[in-house]
């Protein structure tokens, strides 16, 4: 099959030694690189060389005022198999360019476009492995709304404005994984190879720690929770982060049409393989995670910490939303209002800062105007769930007697 790519070239001030068609197809004739046994036709102004063709025509320019230079330009139309003019290209533009030709432009680029098809299918493929991949992971590792606590603000903001354009299965399914650009998807993983550590566990340790070289070495390691270690293992000693940012240079070129090399090509295709079985060595491991409740919690409260901006909240509102859904929750049986879910999901889901509405719900504990205590936990029986009640104060009746209201 043939193939074109074809150039157009502009000497609009006329510095060029290419005065016609004829004496720019015999420059390029006397490029001895690009060609092996050539021959010419000078009345065609065509070059041949095996399977290859290259001519040269005049192009018409366009109208000019009085003022501008009547210039010259030339397109250039180079024809062949993909072996035969894919490595031509980069040195025929750079040739020309060296012909001090001012613009330079490509028309049609018919190697680019096999490339880019060939490419596209693997970048559809991994991006899709991945985003399933996190999809199910984060849903039943760190919870079903891992959404909201996991996406930063802009990648929230941007599924949202996006959802209009998916009017088919928008209506039925969340997709806001679904909306984000490539690179963000790849944040996701970075994001949690970082380590979730929360600061009074270090305290905690480090004053109870010997002081010694080799126990300093064993806290560190320590502290590298289990799902931190799975994505460092899994992702980033497996040089996930350079291989996905590779690729997402591919990736751009071939969203926007750009030109591509058969490196390109080669590379393309090595990275996508890599990525796969990165992913799917990952996928492999995950039936081997066991992430506790705190690790869980800890999650959260790193990815809520970096989401911006935030509303500071007040005393008054903490109330007034705990009061709503100790409602909500009165009409279950055995209802209750779990501290963490409360601060980390609904205040946050509401836009309010992580470390303030924490501040305020110590401040509240430390006056006894609300109160922390412990239910069964379904799902692990050994550690109960923390709760969070308004305290009630006594009444006038209930204190006359000498009786304390929670002593009925």
């Amino acid at each position: 099959m043939s193939l074109i790519y074809q150039l157009l070239v502009l000497d609009p001030a006329e510095t060029t030694r290419s005065e016609n068609k004829q004496s720019l197809m015999f420059l390029l004739r006397g490029f001895s690189s690009l060609w092996q046994t050539p021959r010419v036709l000078e009345d065609s102004c065509t070059i041949i060389d095996g399977a290859t063709r290259l001519q040269v025509a005049s192009s018409d320019q366009p109208n000019k005022s009085s003022t501008d230079e009547k210039g010259r330009g030339f397109i250039i139309t180079l024809t062949g198999t993909y072996e035969s003019i894919e490595a031509r290209r980069e040195p025929l533009a750079a040739f020309l360019k060296s012909l001090s030709f001012e613009l330079i432009y490509v028309l049609r680029d018919q190697v680019s476009e096999p490339i880019a098809c060939e490419l596209y299918p693997h970048l559809y493929r991994i991006e899709n492995q991945l985003r399933g991949y996190l999809i199910r992971f984060m849903a039943t590792s760190v919870g079903p709304r891992w959404w909201e606590v996991t996406a930063s603000a802009d990648m929230a903001d941007k599924a949202k404005k996006r959802k209009r354009n998916e009017v088919v299965f928008g209506k039925h399914v969340e997709n806001s994984a679904f909306l984000i650009d490539f690179g963000e998807l790849g944040e996701l993983v970075y994001l949690h190879s970082s380590g979730f550590l929360t600061r009074k566990d270090i305290v905690e340790r480090i004053t109870s720690l010997p002081e010694t070289a080799e126990a300093i070495r064993d806290f560190k390691q320590e502290l590298r929770s289990n799902y931190y270690k799975f994505f460092k293992e899994s992702f980033a000693d497996k040089n996930f982060k350079d291989k996905w940012t590779q690729f997402e240079g591919i990736r751009n070129k071939i969203a926007h049409n750009n030109l591509f090399t058969d490196h390109d090509l080669v590379q393309g295709k090595r990275l996508a393989s890599e990525i796969a079985a990165i992913i799917s060595a990952a996928d492999a491991g995950v039936e081997h995670l066991i992430i506790t409740t705190e690790e869980r919690e800890a999650i959260q409260h790193q990815a809520l910490d970096r989401s911006e901006p935030w509303r500071e909240i007040s005393e008054e509102s903490f109330l007034t939303e705990l009061a709503e859904q100790e409602a909500r929750y009165a009409g279950k049986v055995r209802g209750f209002v779990g501290v963490s879910r409360f601060v980390n999901s609904h205040l946050a889901s509401k836009g309010f800062a992580l470390a303030g509405a924490r501040n305020v719900l110590e401040a509240l504990k430390d006056r006894s105007v609300v109160e922390i205590y412990h239910v069964p936990n379904p799902n692990d029986i050994e550690f109960p769930t923390a709760a969070l009640r308004k305290v009630i104060p006594p009444t006038k009746s209930d204190t006359q007697g000498g009786i304390a209201r929670d002593d009925v």
